[in-house]
């Protein structure tokens, strides 16, 4: 047979050679302690060829941003951290930002000394395509806007994936002790150092880069155990390097953005000395919180006419049954349905763009999601009380339909505009701290006596009425 399969100018033990080889490979594709060992060995290679990059200055700015942008061409996934310094429990703006990429080249971007984000690194941290991923990493991006107007999008917290796998989702440092063995140096010296000192110590750099370059390798162990779980191995063997970034990167796209928050349940369930967890349905979190909508239709698209067939806008069944019970209006037409008024409007709709008149679709205006819809306000509430009464009286209110995947990232860019605005115009929101307004806890009692004593004293029983008199009688006593 194998005087068929080869000519026979081919040596024996070529052949014989190329069938061991081909068995070889075989078992290690088979093999997953051997992909392990394979896997431990790449890593400790590049680990001991790892470079760091400090930049504090625009040219060194220039050269850091080309050689990420150079080592992001086939995995687009950089780790990402900050280091900031506080005092008196005062946070100040970032001074160091972290970023890593795959092969373990680290540049740290100094920049309390560059006064700014340089623009070529805009177009990184700017670009959704490129994963940045760490633990609370979307609470770095959200110092990165708040410091320096910088929208960094593409944010995956670590822990989403950790959680989904098995594993305990902890910090960094649990995380790579947990995967690697590796112990990270969390000194609190080093932690609570002098990040904007003109000159990093060697134990600065060193401690700064570590965070970044370790996010990337628990990223890539994590996904790599999820997809070796979602997809066979057959199947990957046909696969690209793009093929394979393309799966990781929907795998985990549905968490993109969305801030991790930590349930303690999970560690007390997980008994034991190991940190494996029994797996999740990636989109767990999403689903649970999809319960919690209503599931219904929000514009139901019915046309309201004037006398004249002039079509002055749509309306919702409940505002249709309104305007049927004081029969103020016919019904014209079943399909669509269409109502027509009785009597002529106080005034019609000047928009250019009928946008009144148009039916609206049951849909997310970001992604065109049909399902588990939200209403969205454009313009916040809080915000939008202070508009004048022509702005507010008989107006849209700018209210939009999201999923609740797209109403959850768009609550967190909302949080930080308020953050900016905040600051820019001295103009603090009711909650924070030097509200006007304060509640009193001890005098929600009070409260609830009062109203109850005002809309139904008359029916409440005597001996409950005299407790509730008491309750009020005693406040006003102690305040006078």
């Amino acid at each position: 047979m194998l005087s068929k399969l080869f000519p026979s100018s081919v040596n024996l033990k070529y052949c014989t050679a190329f069938l061991v080889s081909l068995g070889l490979t075989y078992i290690v594709i088979k093999d997953t302690n051997i992909q392990k060992y394979l896997r431990f060995i790449l890593r400790k290679w590049s680990y001991d060829h790892k470079v760091t990059v400090i930049v504090s200055s625009e040219t060194e700015s220039k050269f850091a941003v080309e050689q990420l942008k150079r080592k992001l061409n086939e995995r687009k996934v950089i780790g990402l951290d900050c280091e900031w310094v506080s005092t008196k429990g005062k946070r100040h703006p970032v001074a160091l930002l972290q970023l890593a990429a795959p092969d373990g080249f680290c540049s740290l971007f100094h920049l309390c000394s560059l006064k700014r984000v340089p623009s070529e690194l805009l177009e990184i941290l700017e670009d959704k395509s490129i994963l940045k991923v760490g633990v609370a990493v979307v609470t770095d991006a959200h110092y990165l806007l708040v410091d320096y107007g910088v929208h960094c999008v593409g944010c995956l917290d670590l822990r989403y994936l950790a959680k989904q796998v098995g594993v305990e989702p902890r910090g960094l440092a649990k995380l790579a002790k947990d995967l690697f063995g590796t112990e990270l140096d969390k000194s609190w010296q080093i932690r609570c150092s002098n990040w904007e000192s003109e000159t990093l110590t060697s134990k600065q750099i060193q401690y700064a880069a570590q965070d970044a370059c370790i996010a990337v390798e628990i990223f890539d162990q994590l996904n790599h155990e999820e997809i070796c779980k979602v997809h066979s191995r057959w199947k990957r063997l046909l696969w690209s390097k793009k093929d394979y970034w393309d799966h990781s990167y929907n795998l985990w796209s549905a968490h993109v953005g969305l801030n991790y928050k930590y349930r303690s349940k999970d560690s007390s369930n997980n008994s034991g000395s190991g940190r494996r967890m029994k797996p999740k349905p990636l989109d767990s979190v999403i689903k649970r919180n999809y319960n919690t909508l209503l599931h219904k239709v929000h514009y139901t698209n019915i046309f309201l006419l004037a006398p004249d067939n002039q079509v002055l806008c749509t309306i919702s069944e409940t505002k249709a049954a309104w305007y049927l019970e004081k029969e103020l209006v016919d019904i014209v037409c079943d399909d669509p349905k269409t109502l027509k008024l009785k009597f002529e409007p106080s005034n019609r709709s000047s928009e250019p763009d009928g946008y009144y008149t148009k039916p609206k679709d049951n849909r997310c205006v970001v992604c065109g999601s049909e399902t588990h819809l939200r209403r969205k306000n454009v313009v916040p509430t809080e915000y939008r009380k202070h508009f004048h009464d022509t702005l507010k009286n008989h107006h849209s209110h700018d209210v939009l339909l999201l999923c609740l995947s797209c109403h959850t990232r768009s609550n967190m860019f909302d949080q930080d505009l308020r953050d900016q605005l905040v600051i820019e115009c001295d103009a603090p929101l009711a909650e924070k701290e030097n509200n006007k307004f304060r509640e009193m806890p001890e005098l929600r009692a009070v409260r609830s006596a009062a109203r109850a004593l005002y809309h139904c004293g008359d029916t409440i029983p005597g001996p409950q009425r005299t407790e509730l008199q008491k309750v009020i009688c005693d406040i006003h006593v102690m305040l006078t």
